[in-house]
């Protein structure tokens, strides 16, 4: 896949951890991603912690930032994100939470769309309709089938 594929690093909070530990695990990760073998593309960097999407691209410009929400959203909510982080590339949502509208205003503001967890049919059906632009999934063979019209 790795055609199709870009680097994509999630940051895990972990809410046990000092601050100081969250801030140098940012501050260790974008030193890797500055790395000569991370030149190829600009990677992804995500994270449900906007304070972390904030600090990581504070260090370093050239990734595409996506904030990963697992609360249902609506227009509102997509406009006070962009309003607070205009340097956002995208929204990362849970299926269960994509929805028409929440879509149609992230493209407003030229986002990209990614879903997770998306690992049945009709959860690829649901992307696909969404005309999402990224997905991940634990099946990705199984999606990959389904968008090449394998298993429609």
């Amino acid at each position: 896949y790795s055609s199709q594929t870009q680097l994509l690093i999630e940051k895990k909070d972990d809410e046990l951890a000092p601050e100081a530990y969250q801030t140098r695990k940012i501050e260790w990760t974008i030193s890797s991603i500055k790395s000569e073998h991370c030149h190829q593309s600009r990677p992804f960097i995500s994270s449900f912690d906007s304070t972390s999407v904030k600090y990581a691209h504070s260090l370093y410009k050239n990734a595409h930032y996506i904030i990963n929400e697992d609360e249902k959203m609506g227009r509102r909510e997509i406009e006070k994100r962009y309003k607070k982080m205009p340097f956002l590339k995208g929204i990362c949502l849970n299926i269960e939470h994509l929805s028409k509208d929440v879509c149609i205003a992230a493209r407003e503001f030229n986002w990209l769309i990614c879903t997770y967890t998306c690992n049945t049919e009709a959860d690829y059906l649901k992307a696909a309709t969404n005309k999402v632009d990224i997905i991940i999934s634990d099946f990705p063979d199984k999606a990959k089938m389904f968008f090449e019209g394998a298993l429609i």
